[in-house]
């Protein structure tokens, strides 16, 4: 839906309506109706994977809307399409009734979730992680924090990677396998979609890296829970992730991009008067 408000009549009986993300409020506006207003029972089409939560208004016993005045507020997370079935208040008799679809507040921005979150995650290194996910659709978590996991396991059919503060010196790539036929899909870059939507075909296998003149000042970090097996972890500049078999869907992902520690020089050990001569595979007190 492109304008903010959306006005539409029910005369048809039953009336299709799109709604990308936002919250919304559906009023009943009019009927010219001079039998009684007919009401209009509000649902959404796809509630599969959670996409939409639709509110009540206090002292309204459902979604139904049954005269002008009334009004339900619409929390979609994904685009979607609302049906609205209307019934004549008496039988045989009218259907005519307006309606207004107005947004009220639009979905918060990657950049403004981030402001939320811990802030002592470093510019440079904090990324967004974006997660379609089976039957709860889009999921988006921010450094270091797990899509699904251990704690509420579900299968992960594709992902995007955002990194603010990438410094230009260093760029992330990341590809994905999908299905039991296990079909790879090709590079994406930060920023870019890799995987499918609404297709129930899980990510079985994952790949990131970076790359760069600067890529050798950080490094990936990242856990993987595949179905049927243990939490595993890999680090590096270079990361695979899969499951024993290769076939199993991942159903948890936690993932970083952290600074490298460079080891610290160890000052070399002043020579006193005993220093452990080795000689022969055995030592020797010597003194010097």
């Amino acid at each position: 839906m492109s304008d903010p408000t959306s006005g539409f009549s029910g005369r048809e009986g039953r009336r299709i309506v799109s709604a990308s993300p936002g919250v919304y409020i559906l009023r009943y506006t009019s009927t010219a109706s001079s039998q009684g207003a007919p009401s209009a029972r509000v649902a959404a089409l796809a509630t599969a994977d959670q996409a939409v939560n639709i509110v009540a208004a206090p002292g309204m016993r459902d979604a139904t809307l049954r005269g002008p005045g009334d009004y339900i507020l619409v929390r979609v997370e994904r685009s979607t399409r609302l049906e609205m079935v209307l019934t004549p208040h008496r039988a045989g008799g009218s259907l005519d009734a307006q309606f207004e679809l107005e947004l009220i507040a639009p979905p918060v921005t990657w950049r403004e979730e981030r402001l939320l979150t811990d802030l002592s995650v470093g510019c440079e290194t904090a990324i967004d992680v974006l997660a379609h996910v089976a039957r709860r659709g889009d999921v988006h978590v921010v450094s270091g924090q797990w899509v699904c996991g251990p704690d509420a396991p579900a299968a992960i059919e594709g992902i995007e990677v955002r990194w603010p503060g990438r410094p230009p010196a260093v760029s992330l790539a990341y590809s994905v396998i999908i299905g039991q036929a296990r079909r790879s899909l090709p590079e994406c870059m930060e920023g870019e979609f890799a995987g499918t939507r609404g297709q129930a075909t899980p990510v079985v296998g994952l790949r990131m890296r970076l790359h760069g003149p600067g890529a050798s000042q950080f490094e990936i970090h990242a856990k993987a829970l595949f179905r049927g097996s243990r939490i595993t972890l890999e680090r590096g500049k270079d990361v695979e992730l899969s499951g024993p078999t290769g076939r199993e869907p991942l159903v948890g992902l936690r993932l970083s991009v952290e600074p490298v520690e460079i080891p610290k020089a160890i000052p070399r050990s002043r020579r006193g008067k005993h220093v452990q001569v080795f000689r022969n595979g055995g030592f020797q007190p010597a003194v010097s």
